[in-house]
């Protein structure tokens, strides 16, 4: 045997050998791998087993719950077909089975007005009764009779309310809704049976309507354009003064020649009705100022102003008359008491409009509603307390200044203000004219009272 034989057997036996050795090591791996994989699939079986018992558990509780709701359905199911079948039997009262068509008639607006949920103006008046009817409930737990029938308090709800809806209802003829409030109060005074205006107490009654005049004095004041103002000073001067003056002295001599009565009677006659009603006046004014009517030409602070003057005058006017006719006090202090009357307003109002111009300061919250009651309670402090002083016709001008100089410094922060003033006027208007009107009893004017030639 040759030595290229002996290497060629020693390579064959070599590479045998390791084949063998190969197949070894992939036998042991085999086994270890089964091994692992027992052992792993002993694991796996106890957790699958674990986890097929959570299941079942899952499925039971799936199961109770399942049950439960399935109890619970028919019950669910009992509501719905009820309130089905309350909306079926309510359906022609409802808006959403029969809104309002297209081109609506007469008829249909009518219909559509009173069907359910309540909305519009239908929905508006019972809110407003609502209201009413809760506060008078809430005045009756509290005063207990005095808001029964025949007390104040009963008597001034029903008044309100009558007022609101009077108002509202002269306003469909175009006319101002002051009308149906006088109306109302007249009505509620002197129909037989009512008398509801004859249980409201006097001292209530004046002092209400003085918290309404201050209302409307306040908003005359805000409303007042100081540009304007200044261009027509001396015209609100003039007219201010003239026409009070020359319709006091007309009056006075056609009521001394018809009527009979003495000249100083007659100028005291003739002051009265002289003078310039604000709570007529001013709304009227700041209605054309909103619809922007005689702004330019400032007819509407023209006319504001000079009416606030006019009071002044006439409230002197009648006061010196008074003050002759019946000689009680001094005569020279009751002629110059309107000047003094005049100085003292102007005076007072500038200093309290000068202090509501730093109170509140601007960094505080809610500043508009702040401003609202510390003007209101300054104006009410002025005409109160000027009352109780003897000089009433200082009060109102005062509260009309103030509110003007107070005005000129809130500049356009003033808007909500003027709007909050607005919503109180619209409860202190009905309470106004309605006051006003309850204060007319027609039994107590006797004809023979007019003069003597005239009984």
């Amino acid at each position: 045997m040759t030595s290229s034989d002996t290497e060629d057997t020693v390579g064959n036996i070599v590479e045998q050998n390791r084949d063998a050795m190969s197949r070894t090591d992939v036998s042991a791996s085999e086994h270890t791998r089964f091994i692992e994989d027992g052992e792993g699939e002993m694991e796996n079986s106890g957790a699958i087993q674990e986890r097929s018992s959570w299941v079942d558990g899952v499925n039971e509780r799936n199961m109770e719950e399942g049950g439960s709701r399935v109890r619970a359905v028919p019950a669910q199911g009992k509501c719905v077909r009820c309130a089905q079948r309350c909306e079926k039997m309510f359906s022609i009262c409802l808006t959403s089975y029969h809104p309002l068509p297209p081109a609506p008639t007469w008829s249909d607006r009518c219909m559509f007005a009173v069907r359910c949920p309540p909305h519009g103006r239908v929905a508006q008046t019972l809110t407003l009764v609502m209201m009413a009817v809760l506060g008078w409930a809430a005045l009756w737990a509290i005063t207990k009779d005095d808001a029964l029938p025949g007390g104040n308090l009963f008597a001034l709800t029903v008044l309100l309310v009558l007022c609101v809806i009077g108002g509202r209802l002269i306003q469909r003829i175009k006319l101002p809704p002051l009308l149906g409030m006088l109306i109302v109060g007249i009505l509620l005074r002197n129909v037989p049976g009512i008398m509801v205006g004859s249980w409201i107490d006097p001292v209530w009654a004046s002092s209400i309507r003085l918290v309404a005049l201050t209302v409307i004095l306040i908003r005359a004041g805000l409303g007042l354009d100081p540009v304007q103002l200044r261009r027509l000073s001396w015209t609100v001067l003039l007219l201010a003064f003239l026409p009070c003056v020359v319709e006091a002295s007309t009056l006075a001599v056609v009521i001394h020649f018809l009527l009979d009565f003495p000249w100083l009677w007659g100028f005291m006659l003739g002051f009265v009705l002289a003078a310039v009603s604000p709570a007529v006046v001013v709304p009227s004014m700041l209605w054309l100022q909103e619809v922007g009517l005689g702004v330019d030409q400032g007819i509407p602070t023209l006319v504001i102003a000079s009416g606030s003057v006019d009071d002044v005058i006439a409230i002197t006017g009648f006061a010196v008359c008074l003050g002759i006719t019946f000689t009680t006090g001094n005569l020279v202090f009751t002629i110059f008491r309107g000047p003094l009357e005049l100085l003292m307003g102007v005076a007072g109002g500038t200093l309290a409009g000068i202090f509501l111009w730093y109170f509140p300061s601007t960094d505080q919250k809610g500043v508009p509603r702040v401003r609202v009651w510390m003007v209101l309670g300054t104006g009410l402090l002025m005409t109160f307390g000027s009352r109780t002083a003897g000089y009433a016709g200082s009060g109102a001008l005062g509260c009309l200044v103030m509110a003007f100089v107070a005005g000129f410094r809130w500049k356009m922060d003033k808007e909500a203000v003027e709007a909050m003033m607005s919503d109180l006027w619209g409860v202190a208007q009905p309470f106004l004219f309605g006051l006003i009107g309850a204060e007319v009893d027609v039994l107590k004017i006797q004809p023979q009272t007019i003069g003597d030639d005239h009984a």
